[in-house]
């Protein structure tokens, strides 16, 4: 090339694609727009989606948050523990962990439920659920004075 098109490419600017958050942006204004016209599995694909591209970003752990209410809102049980335990092996110590280990304690095997709540009172000592780990514990609570 001569000294002048490689000057001229230089110049030219870059093509670059949206940026991550302007892609997720754009899967969450559709994953709204599925949720709210009650297209539920299309909105959890978007959401899904978003986890995908953020992986263990503040988008993901967002992302998570609202899987969480609209898995709540289809009723169903088994998806909502399921979705727990996913979102607590990502993210152990995310902005919801608190909740998704209570909720797994509450709903997980009966048989590995006073485990789990005393595992949740070693994680999390002034967790959100901590009444509800004592209680299922039976850890008596001290008078009031």
């Amino acid at each position: 090339k001569s000294d002048a098109a490689k000057s001229d490419a230089a110049k030219a600017p870059a093509l670059e694609g949206p940026s991550l958050d302007e892609r997720v942006a754009a899967l969450d204004d559709e994953a709204q727009r599925r949720w709210a016209a009650g297209e539920l599995e299309a909105a959890e694909e978007a959401f899904r989606a978003i986890i995908k591209l953020a992986g263990t970003r503040r988008h993901a752990d967002l992302a998570y948050g609202d899987l969480f209410t609209l898995t709540r809102q289809r009723k169903d049980e088994a998806a909502e523990l399921a979705l727990w335990r996913e979102y607590l092996e990502r993210f152990p110590q995310g902005r919801f962990a608190d909740d998704a280990r209570a909720g797994v304690c509450r709903r997980g095997p009966a048989d590995a439920r006073e485990r789990c709540w005393q595992a949740y009172l070693n994680d999390f000592p002034s967790g959100v659920h901590r009444r509800a780990a004592e209680r299922a514990l039976g850890v008596e609570e001290p008078p009031s004075p």
